[in-house]
């Protein structure tokens, strides 16, 4: 069996799962428990016989935000508030799946680690006051034939999503009336917490991923594999509804009041291109190496539709759109591995480097995922002659990195007031994409962890 644990990165759903994604002894060219998700072909690189694994996994994040503030009067920028959040995300499979000499197969249920957002406070909460975006994989299955040098397969993921985004709007700055109160006043602060999901039946628009993938072996020892994973929606897009809860600003005649309306949210989901190989180079030693681009560009902004007349009364906007301002996010990892020859133990460390899905100009708390460099070691032991242990520890080191002036501007807002919203504007396509905000400007320190243990039983 497979099971995976303890602190890591919030870095998953929309972005992947590092349990997964990153873990030592799995990839492109490995049968593995993670093959489903990562490669279906790879199954039928395995020995001959039935597996089952069950995997467990936690992720820790701490982002560490130095903000700046804006002068209505001037635009001009000065040292703002600080704050430091973590975040964690619980994540586990469990499954079985046979390799034969030609076909193989196999089935389970997953929880990757979620995307936490930043708990942001009264600092950070006009991007984000916590929440998350995370999958469950209720049914995920997938094949595998091979004949000869070759194998290809395919996998199929029933997933439901959940997406939670709490954050407070500065009603001051959206009505133009700033003069005297300035920029984010705790009096024109109105709270939002929406809370949406796809449900679990089986839909091709809103629940149904699939990837498929190739191995090939290109000289003797040396593999080559190839997956491509399209996301659920596949590629329309998926809409997830549910409910908002608007707390009312105290400058309101509702003051504190909280009012409930329905909620749907509209994204794009990511698809996946996944390269690895796998060569000997010593004997029981192989050189590992995989290549990852995940389209996170997709995911531009949060299509967020409020509805209900009390919120209608409250002049709660029907359209409230909240940008990711992803770009795509391309990985590189490289490392060593000991081949299982049935010893008692086997040692792995890969290295790697990982382009942010967020450029510096759109760094916010919401989204603070610059370039960062990584590292993943793994230790296995041999139980028994049909069980065995997996333990896992990585982790995510990104410089601080400064945004400066940023995306994100509420100097926007005014001009395009001022410009008779003017849809030529650019402040005004600003404020409709939603980057008319309180400002993101700072620099941003990221650092996750993620651990992992897998146990594994096998019947040749």
């Amino acid at each position: 069996m497979t099971l995976v644990a303890l602190a890591a990165p919030a870095d998953a759903s929309p972005l992947g799962d590092p349990a997964v994604q990153r873990a030592v002894f799995a990839g492109s060219t490995t049968a593995h428990a993670t093959s489903l998700t990562l490669n279906p072909a790879a199954l039928a690189l395995g020995a001959d016989g039935w597996y089952v694994h069950g995997s467990a996994s936690t992720t820790l994040g701490r982002v560490h935000v130095d903000r700046r503030v804006v002068d209505p009067d001037t635009g001009a920028l000065s040292a703002g508030p600080s704050r430091t959040a973590l975040s964690w995300s619980p994540g586990g499979s469990f499954g079985f799946y046979k390799v034969g000499g030609l076909l193989s197969a196999g089935a389970q249920i997953a929880l990757p680690s979620g995307e936490s957002f930043v708990e942001g406070g009264d600092e950070l909460g006009y991007h984000s006051r916590g929440g998350g975006h995370r999958e469950f994989s209720w049914l995920v299955l997938g094949g595998a034939y091979r004949w000869r040098g070759f194998a290809f397969g395919a996998s199929l993921r029933v997933v439901e999503t959940r997406l939670r985004l709490r954050f407070d709007r500065d009603t001051a700055l959206e009505r133009g009336e700033v003069d005297g109160v300035g920029f984010e006043h705790p009096d024109a602060r109105e709270r939002y917490d929406v809370d949406v999901g796809t449900g679990w039946l089986p839909s091709y628009t809103n629940t149904i991923a699939v990837t498929f993938g190739g191995v090939a072996r290109v000289a003797d020892g040396w593999w080559l594999g190839v997956a491509y994973h399209v996301p659920q929606g596949l590629f329309s897009g998926l809409t997830a509804s549910g409910t908002v809860d608007v707390t009312r600003a105290p400058s309101d005649l509702a003051a504190d009041d909280t009012i409930t309306g329905e909620a749907s949210v509209g994204f794009t989901m990511p698809w996946r291109l996944r390269v690895g190989t796998r060569g000997r180079i010593l004997p029981g030693l192989d050189l590992v190496g995989e290549a990852r681009w995940d389209r996170t560009s997709d995911l531009d902004a949060y299509d967020v539709r409020l509805y209900g007349l009390d919120l209608a009364d409250a002049g709660v906007p029907e359209v409230y759109p909240r940008p990711r301002g992803l770009r795509d996010q391309l990985a590189l990892q490289a490392g060593v591995e000991q081949v299982d020859t049935g010893g008692p133990w086997l040692f792995g460390a890969r290295i790697g480097v990982e382009r942010g899905a967020t450029e510096d100009a759109r760094l916010s708390p919401l989204q603070v995922y610059p370039t960062a460099l990584t590292v993943d070691v793994g230790v296995q032991a041999r139980l028994s002659a049909s069980w065995t242990a997996q333990l896992g520890y990585g982790l995510a080191w990104a410089p601080t990195a400064d945004s400066g002036r940023g995306a994100y501007d509420p100097i926007d807002r005014l001009d395009c007031i001022d410009a008779g919203f003017d849809i030529d504007d650019p402040a005004c396509a600003q404020t409709r994409a939603g980057y008319a905000l309180p400002t993101a400007s700072g620099s941003y320190g990221r650092l996750d962890n993620v651990a992992w243990l897998s146990v594994k039983w096998a019947k040749p």
